[in-house]
């Protein structure tokens, strides 16, 4: 995870997660942010694996 300051927030990103862009007032804020969203977004990949598996993936 890459952690930039800006003018007037933090913004976190890394490339092991390109959809995922956090912004927040602190470094701890987008820290806590970017843990959350990453927890998301595996679970949402693991339930497409299933739903895969199943042949229920509907894109």
């Amino acid at each position: 995870m890459q952690i930039e300051r800006m003018p007037s927030n933090y913004a976190a990103y890394s490339p092991d997660y390109p959809t995922i862009v956090i912004t927040g007032q602190s470094e701890e804020e987008v820290r806590r942010l970017f843990a959350e969203a990453v927890e998301i977004y595996e679970d949402e990949e693991r339930i497409e694996r299933q739903q895969a598996v199943k042949g229920e993936v509907h894109r």
